[in-house]
């Protein structure tokens, strides 16, 4: 009985002990579920967001999670499936709707599960008015100035209008000048703002409309000066019987065709057989004007044409000493201004595309083209806008002159009659137009190595050039190319004489000038037929 009862306690003991020994050696169940926490959204606007989970991994990896969203709890659209997600996961959305509400949740899934969060919600922010900048002044006259605004945001519905608001503080009716239809795009916008009343301060005010609203810019305070204002074209010499031609400037706003052409010619001392007037008018506004074809010729053989300065419109103009030209104007063509010997300064217009030079401006020191987007001056110097081509050298400036170092292309007539009597070129430039350096005071210069043609006319009547260097590329000189000058020393580095005409040289340089050529190349020039005329040739090394 006893050994009974002990069989039966080791037993119950050696059956507790299994049981204890059995849990402590079990690790706890494999491959739980991820935990996957929706975020809120974030970076909202009113057509994106950025949808957002947490995945922390408690067994296999998730082969997939992408976000489902959209207007109703049905959430019809989704993004891309994301692979292997774990930690913090983002996805941006859009093109949404402007003030919607939005359901998402996430969904993932494993090999043998999916996973679904709950659901959460955002609004979409509302369509708005639209944003604009102020106005800014890009050019300016007495009764008209063209301004810049940008249209910054559409507010996310079509602009129906924009434009300017302007009011003048005497006067207690503003009035508007609105873009065109096709024009109310977000970006940069110019608008030209006429009749505005003379020497009277005004209020600009840019505006944008759409359906939601309108939004207004600060004020751009502007005072106007005076100005003889021509409601039609062909009446400025009746408009001026009252102004005192006395004065030293005039300013005109308004149109003007050939006969105001011819008439204002005259008061700025060109020669008119039929026209006689007693004036000493020498600075000319006319940056409200509009240029425009008709009446009769400005000049006896040209006449005007629209938003054009045409050649000879204010040719031999004596008393002219500065101009401000049409803001309209869209192009200078050559000689527009010949033989104005006293003209000091010219503003090109903003919106000129063409400029070329006008020669016999003996007194021109400074080209101005701060508001013009193709063109820039450099020290009254015209160049293109990236300063790669010179376009104009202004012939009343003395001295040396040295190029930019950036410039590759010398325009045609660009130092046409330049006093200057010496130029540095640098081995930027690689072209050279028609008459570039022509009638000009130059008396050295030297041509960089990389320039292979010498165009025709290029050294045309520079009395003063005495010296030139041309460098070793150089293939072709052209036509008249030293014709009147009075070289005595041309410098050649070319192993292989240029191709020249029987017109290049004038027949005198043949016996007055000395040629310089590369010591290898002596008998090649020699017996060339034309560079073998020069009497004098010494080879140099």
């Amino acid at each position: 009985m006893k050994a009974t009862a002990r069989h039966l306690c080791l037993s119950f003991a050696v059956f507790l002990a299994v049981i204890v020994t059995g849990c402590s050696s079990v690790d706890g169940p494999l491959n739980l579920e991820p935990a996957i926490m929706l975020n809120d959204a974030t970076d909202i606007t009113r057509n994106d967001a950025t949808l957002g989970a947490s995945v922390t991994l408690n067994g296999e990896p998730l082969s997939y999670l992408r976000f489902q969203y959209g207007e109703t709890q049905d959430m019809s659209r989704s993004t891309e499936d994301i692979t292997d997600a774990v930690g913090n996961i983002n996805a941006e959305i859009h093109n949404l709707k402007a003030g919607t509400t939005y359901y998402f949740r996430a969904v993932a899934g494993t090999k043998t599960a999916t996973f679904t969060t709950p659901t959460l919600s955002f609004t979409t922010l509302p369509n708005d008015a639209p944003s604009v900048t102020a106005a800014k002044v890009l050019s300016s006259g007495p009764t008209c100035i063209m301004i810049s605004f940008d249209i910054v945001s559409d507010g996310g519905d079509p602009v129906t209008e924009a434009g300017c608001e302007i009011s003048n503080i005497s006067s207690a009716d503003p009035w508007r000048v609105s873009l065109p239809a096709d024009e109310l795009s977000e970006g940069s916008h110019n608008l030209v703002l006429s009749g505005l009343s003379p020497l009277a301060e005004h209020h600009i005010v840019t505006y944008a409309e759409n359906i939601n609203g309108m939004t207004k810019s600060e004020p751009l305070v502007y005072v106007t000066g005076s100005s003889i204002i021509l409601g039609e074209a062909g009446v400025l010499e009746t408009l001026t019987s009252d102004f005192d031609l006395g004065k030293d400037n005039i300013c005109i706003s308004g149109f003007m065709d050939g006969a105001d052409f011819r008439y204002l010619r005259s008061l700025v001392g060109a020669p008119q057989t039929d026209v006689t007037v007693d004036s000493r008018i020498e600075n000319v506004d006319i940056s409200d004007v509009i240029i425009a074809e008709g009446g009769m010729s400005y000049d006896g053989s040209h006449f005007t044409e629209n938003n054009c300065v045409t050649t000879g419109l204010f040719g031999d103009c004596r008393s002219l000493r500065s101009i401000v030209l049409p803001m309209s104007a869209t192009e200078l063509r050559r000689d527009a201004f010949m033989d104005c010997i006293k003209l000091e300064t010219i503003e090109i217009p903003a919106s000129s595309a063409t400029v070329l030079p006008s020669s016999g401006c003996t007194s021109l020191v400074s080209i101005d083209a701060a508001q013009n987007s193709n063109y820039t001056s450099v020290d009254g110097v015209l160049f293109d806008k990236d300063v790669t081509e010179i376009i104009w050298f202004p012939v009343g400036k003395e001295g040396e002159y040295e190029l930019p170092s950036t410039v590759t292309a010398i325009g045609e007539n660009a130092f046409r009659g330049a006093k200057i009597t010496k130029l540095c070129i640098g081995n930027s430039v690689k072209t050279i137009a028609v008459g570039a350096f022509s009638a000009s005071a130059i008396a050295d210069i030297t041509l960089p190595d990389n320039l292979t043609n010498l165009p025709q006319g290029i050294f045309q009547d520079c009395g003063n050039l005495r010296t030139i260097r041309i460098g070793s590329g150089c293939q072709y000189i052209g036509s008249y190319a030293f014709d009147g000058s009075a070289l005595s020393e041309l410098h050649i580095a070319a192993t292989v004489p240029p191709f020249v005409k029987d017109d290049t040289f004038d027949s005198g340089l043949f016996t007055d000038c000395i040629l310089y050529i590369p010591a290898k190349s002596k008998a090649i020039y020699r017996n060339h037929r034309i560079w073998g005329k020069f009497k004098n040739i010494i080879a140099e090394d």
